[in-house]
């Protein structure tokens, strides 16, 4: 039944270059003209209790629906991020560097 259900009703987001140690949350505000992508980063050295978040760079998003987006920035670390759309709406966006957390935030 879950591999039908992924074959049919695609994620709404997509993250690649991001190790499983990173928890995605979307979130939606002003009836879906903005929305909140939050990213924690678990992603820590070998010893426990985690004392060092490794950094993740590069991380590449993709979001589905993301045609009518017309600016993308973050909140934690402020700054704009170059976006791309494809035909199919999905909108790709690289966050170049985060620490434990940042917010990508996709306004219409």
């Amino acid at each position: 039944m879950r591999n039908a259900v992924s074959e049919l009703a695609p994620p709404p987001v997509v993250i690649e270059n991001a190790p499983a140690s990173v928890e995605v949350v979307l979130r939606s505000q002003q009836q879906g003209r903005r929305r909140l992508l939050h990213l924690v980063n678990f992603t820590g050295e070998m010893t426990r209790p985690i004392q060092k978040i490794v950094p993740l760079r590069d991380v590449r998003i993709t979001l589905t629906g993301g045609a009518g987006v017309r600016r993308v920035h973050t909140l934690v670390t402020p700054r704009r991020l170059p976006f791309e759309k494809d035909q199919d709406g999905r909108l790709r966006v690289v966050l170049p560097g985060m620490a434990e957390y940042e917010v990508v935030v996709f306004e219409q």
